[in-house]
């Protein structure tokens, strides 16, 4: 394979560290250079319900996951059947009507600690399902111990009812992914 988790350029006096390729929710389809990574990488931010204006159920979220799962499906076993998928930025705000957006780091309303947890239950049980789907990435988890809580409108699930969702989702065994 050409590249790799993290592909590394010496110069002199210099490291960089690129990161592993990925395309956004919108636009992984176009990507022609899949063949030459290890694995497809995409920024899961998927609009999976419509609204701002309340907080979405675990359901509604579910159905919005499953649509998208279906779509992903199909274009995987039509091109790609031996490459593993990785949501490499994967997350929703802590804000009423988040999963609607959940892209979007500038949309302002009520905190809904509800809305963040019932996104990562959903998207664990859907996802989860595709064995093809081999990895995700929380978005923008902060090794600062103090951050999140009951007021805390950004991402992370640190202090908050969503990471109870994703320690769960996390305690079972690995799946394999079929050949």
């Amino acid at each position: 394979m050409v590249a790799s988790f993290t592909a590394t350029l010496f110069l002199p006096f210099f490291v960089f560290f690129l990161p592993p390729p990925a395309a956004n929710w919108d636009s992984y389809k176009t990507v022609n250079w899949w063949d030459a990574v290890d694995f497809i990488g995409i920024d899961s931010y998927f609009p999976l319900v419509s609204g701002m204006d309340r907080t979405h159920t675990e359901m509604e979220i579910r159905t919005g996951w499953q649509w998208v799962m279906r779509e992903i499906n199909k274009w995987h076993k039509k091109f790609w059947r031996r490459r593993a998928i990785v949501f490499l930025e994967s997350g929703c705000r802590s804000i009423r009507g988040a999963a609607s957006r959940p892209w979007d780091s500038e949309i302002w309303g009520p905190t809904d600690m509800a809305e963040q947890a019932n996104y990562y239950a959903a998207m664990f049980r859907v996802v989860g399902r595709y064995p093809f789907i081999q990895g995700y990435f929380l978005w923008h988890w902060v090794s600062y111990l103090k951050h999140g809580g009951p007021n805390d409108k950004s991402y992370t699930v640190w202090n908050k009812p969503a990471l109870g969702r994703v320690r769960n989702s996390f305690s079972g065994k690995p799946k394999p992914m079929k050949p």
